[in-house]
């Protein structure tokens, strides 16, 4: 048997095509290494390429063991804290009382159920495409993120809140849906090493203004802490990181002093309805006044009288399920939702694909940032501002944004051994 039969016995128990070329080129470094060692002990070169290979033991069992060293993985523990969340999504729909018109539970859960499905399918359907293949199409998903931008700032057909959404049947179109592809192309800006700082900065300020004239200012946060956190593990010195977020964070908290000077009385009113609530009670302070009694209400076990709270199918789906099913549930549900971050995050230490790695950090960021800032409005920590709990708030945008984030996630683990050196 010579070398090509040796490697092509070896590789025909291999599944993975592109574990066969990598499989192929490794082993036949090493056995001609192997060869030219034996060769300087004085074998002919016949008898060293037959030592060579003999040294490498069968060639089914070698085959064997390597398709199972390459072969896609399955995060199945991610995949079940997945279906454990869809599963507590229900918990603030089945609290809403009857006979409320279009948030009739029963209609809200059958919905919800398709929601679901769609989002099954996507996380499903990113997991098997090849994540790496999207690296050299970072320009375009950019594109493709601010084409959605400014066809929503040029063509919405209705506003929610004073936001321009775009809808047509089932399909809903929002600032947030160009949140995912922003994602790609920054995890590849971050990657790739000839972008320069300034070309960057230049790109991500053209991507913020269409976002803040929706206006969507929590689109626009996420954004920016997604951002700001690639930023900080990409390639870029320390010395740049330190100067470019310090000077952001001037310039934000000056802008942000001057719009408070510069706000509008309805606006003041507002900030001084979270600064001091109690007195504000007839009006900016009720919200957070109603969020505070339906959390203390609740206790561990749920409130013995429901409150009647807006949107709590929506924003404010946590408080929902603390005031009716107690804080003990409340944890419960906050703890798997953290928990799929810590399981993303242990994945990306392992993660050996730089724009991989990318894509599980920005990713696990725009998922954490979201619920993070849910669970800090409901205790009544920051202002309140119209953003969705991931998978848990009712709604087809925050499972498709999501369930892409996952699916992302899924798809890097699912090709986390390969290529990877087995004989170095």
């Amino acid at each position: 048997m010579n070398i090509s039969d040796f490697l092509h016995a070896v590789t025909s128990y291999i599944r993975s095509k592109e574990a066969k070329v990598h499989v192929r080129q490794e082993l036949k470094q090493h056995i001609e290494n192997a060869k030219k060692a034996w060769l300087q002990k004085g074998y002919t070169e016949s008898e060293a390429e037959q030592k060579a290979i003999a040294e490498m033991g069968s060639a089914s069992q070698l085959g064997k063991s390597l398709n199972k060293i390459h072969k896609p993985k399955w995060d199945w523990l991610l995949i079940s804290l997945m279906a454990v969340i869809f599963l507590l999504s229900f918990l603030p729909l089945l609290a809403l009382p009857e006979g409320l018109g279009q948030y009739n539970s029963s209609i809200l859960i059958e919905k919800k159920v398709f929601h679901i499905l769609i989002g099954f399918f996507l996380i499903f359907s990113f997991m098997l495409i090849d994540y790496r293949k999207l690296l050299r199409f970072d320009l375009y998903f950019y594109a493709t993120g601010m084409a959605i931008l400014l066809f929503l700032e040029l063509f919405p057909n209705q506003f929610v809140n004073g936001q321009a959404i775009f809808v047509m049947g089932p399909i809903v179109v929002q600032v947030w849906v160009a949140l995912p592809f922003l994602l790609v192309a920054w995890a590849g800006f971050f990657t790739r090493r000839q972008w320069k700082l300034w070309q960057l900065l230049t790109l991500f300020f053209i991507s913020c203004y269409p976002i803040l004239a929706n206006p969507s200012l929590a689109a626009l946060l996420i954004y920016i802490i997604v951002v700001a956190v690639l930023f900080l593990c990409s390639h870029y010195t320390k010395k740049q990181k330190i100067v470019l977020l310090s000077s952001f964070f001037l310039v934000g908290g000056s802008l942000l002093g001057f719009s408070i000077s510069q706000a509008m009385p309805y606006q003041l009113d507002r900030l001084n309805g979270f600064i001091s609530p109690e007195k504000n009670a007839d009006g900016s302070g009720y919200y957070y006044l109603l969020l505070e009694r339906a959390l203390s209400e609740g206790g561990w076990f749920g409130a013995n009288e429901v409150l009647l709270i807006p949107d709590s199918h929506t924003d404010f789906a946590f408080v929902q399920i603390v005031h009716v099913y107690g804080l003990a549930v409340g944890l419960l549900v906050a703890s798997i939702l953290l928990l799929v971050a810590i399981r993303s995050i242990w994945i990306a230490r392992f993660i050996q694909n730089p724009f991989g790695k990318m894509l599980i950090i920005g990713g696990v960021t725009l998922y954490s940032s979201q619920f993070m800032y849910a669970i800090l409005i409901v205790l009544g920590l920051v202002p309140i501002i119209a953003i969705p709990i991931p998978f848990i708030s009712y709604g087809m945008v925050p499972v498709t944004i999501n369930a892409f984030v996952i699916g992302i996630i899924l798809s890097v683990y699912r090709r986390k051994s390969y290529p990877k050196s087995q004989f170095t």
